[in-house]
């Protein structure tokens, strides 16, 4: 689901009935109303573990993994949206955490007022404010997404208002795309992980059946 405050799950059902499109939120996924970081994390090749097919081996594998503070931007010409997630990686799938994005409608890389002179601090002020009111040690990743975010300028002030939390990684490649490719192969993967554990299932059933 796109970073949109009170955006609710019966609003996503809708518009997927509206278009026609199979839904699996909540049904294969280990996710409840997944959020454009999620999509964003996995896009960029963080977040599912090698194994993600066996839940054993995957569940092994991901306890006492490292968790990131990571922080996504979109960044078009009409908004300006800052979005921060605690993820884990490896994990099967990734996990939800509730939302906590800024969101400026007005900041956008093309903003109403041509002339404001302020913009980049403004920006710099909304970055800095969802770091620092969720961050307490160290940024692991910024992600950059949306048709403006690979704004040069962007970059330079991103990096001055996480400077106090470490040297973050900061990712932006293919930004306008990355997004969706995430959500497609989390998508996938639900499918996949569906079809295997209906075959465990069967499997087991008829091994049972031949003990009888």
């Amino acid at each position: 689901m796109p970073t949109i405050i009170a955006l609710y799950e019966e609003d996503a059902y809708d518009a997927l009935e509206y278009l026609g499109i199979t839904n699996l939120i909540g049904a294969h996924l280990a996710l409840c109303r997944p959020r454009e970081i999620n999509y964003a994390y996995v896009g960029y090749g963080y977040g599912i573990c090698t194994h993600w097919l066996d839940r054993d081996t995957c569940l092994n594998e991901t306890l006492g993994g490292p968790t990131y503070d990571v922080l996504l931007v979109d960044y078009s010409r009409n908004c300006l949206s800052v979005d921060w997630s605690r993820l884990r990686s490896p994990g099967r799938l990734p996990t939800y955490q509730p939302l906590k994005a800024v969101i400026d409608f007005d900041a956008g890389s093309e903003p109403l007022d041509p002339n404001w002179s302020t913009y980049w601090q403004h920006v710099r002020a909304i970055v800095g404010s969802v770091v620092e009111a969720n961050i307490s040690k160290t940024l692991s990743v910024v992600m950059l997404v949306g048709e403006s975010a690979e704004d040069a300028t962007l970059r330079e002030n991103i990096e001055r208002a996480v400077a106090d939390f470490g040297s973050p990684t900061i990712l932006v490649d293919d930004p306008i795309y990355v997004t969706a490719k995430g959500a497609a192969d989390i998508g996938w993967r639900s499918l996949e992980i569906e079809r295997h554990e209906q075959q465990w299932h069967v499997q087991a059933l008829g091994e049972g059946l031949l003990r009888r």
